[in-house]
């Protein structure tokens, strides 16, 4: 049960944080289809775990309850895509060719999806 607060708790506290963001971005940086709170919060989330899987393999943390309190709870509830992002250099270290193939599949099954979803949401408002 333990475990499953520190993933809420880090969760909820990584997903204020990134709604901060998304309300700060446009105010600093105005409104850009380039630079956005998504992609700013990825690419610190992509830092972030970065850093933190180095200090904590180091300092041998990652069966601590910080490794769920902060790289799944909060990095999680921030941005997924800094798990993405650690996922296909793992691949990567086994084969270029499964880390593109993985990559490939998030992206396109990704926007795939969403485009279901918007076509299946259309179709049930026909019935609303």
């Amino acid at each position: 049960m333990r475990e499953f607060f520190l993933v809420a708790l880090g969760g909820a506290i990584g997903s204020a944080v990134r709604y901060a963001f998304s309300l700060l971005t446009p105010l600093i940086f105005g409104r850009s289809y380039l630079l956005t709170g998504t992609l700013i919060v990825n690419i610190l989330g992509c830092i972030a775990i970065g850093i933190l899987i180095e200090w904590m393999e180091a300092k041998q943390l990652m069966a601590s309850g910080l490794k769920l309190l902060v790289l799944v709870g909060f990095l999680g509830g921030f941005t997924t895509y800094s798990a993405f992002g650690l996922e296909v250099l793992e691949i990567y270290r086994e084969s270029i060719g499964n880390a593109l193939l993985y990559i490939g599949l998030h992206l396109f099954l990704g926007i795939g999806g969403i485009w279901l979803g918007i076509m299946g949401g259309q179709y049930l408002l026909k019935f609303s």
